[in-house]
């Protein structure tokens, strides 16, 4: 049914995994009333090298004064690789200094809110995440949308948004 890339430092085998459905539907739409297991029945190597760490860095380019939520989704269109996740949440480190971030990976769609009241001015980075790929991943492979977005005062503001940084092996 599902595909993963999964980076392990020890090779895993399928018993290593769990599977929890929390919900199953029929063709209709209608909630399957037995028991649905799914199980991970193979674990194929890409035959390629060892996926690396690279630590994509999100910046709103354009400038505003006082912004005090922002809103997006990141979806990658390049060939390879995934956002990582660290317990619940996207792997990612909050550059917006005293502001509340939550963040998510989603069906592989990284999703970021940033919040501080007393605002931020921009430009300004506001997020570095950690994405793991055989290859280092290009700015263009990302294609960010702002779903939201206000100033201090409640007004809505479109900002600009770009990937200002890619590094490889640690954060910088």
């Amino acid at each position: 049914i599902v595909r993963c890339l999964f980076t392990a430092e020890a090779e895993p085998t399928t018993g290593n995994f769990t599977v929890t459905v929390s919900e199953a539907l029929d063709e209709d739409g209608n909630e399957v009333k037995t028991q649905t297991q799914v199980l991970v029945t193979s674990i194929v190597e890409d035959g390629s090298s060892t996926s690396t760490d690279h630590y994509v860095t999100f910046r709103v380019t354009s400038t505003h004064t006082a912004m005090d939520t922002l809103q997006f989704e990141v979806d990658f269109i390049g060939d390879q690789g995934a956002f990582a996740v660290s317990g619940d949440d996207a792997d990612c480190t909050n550059l917006v200094t005293n502001s509340l971030l939550a963040t998510s990976v989603i069906d592989g769609q990284l999703g970021v809110g940033v919040i501080l009241l007393a605002g931020f001015n921009t430009p300004s980075d506001v997020v570095r995440c950690r994405f793991v790929a055989v290859t280092a991943p290009l700015a263009d492979d990302f294609d960010i949308t702002v779903i939201e977005a206000s100033t201090v005062g409640g007004d809505p503001i479109d900002p600009d948004m770009s990937v200002a940084s890619i590094t490889t092996g640690t954060a910088q």
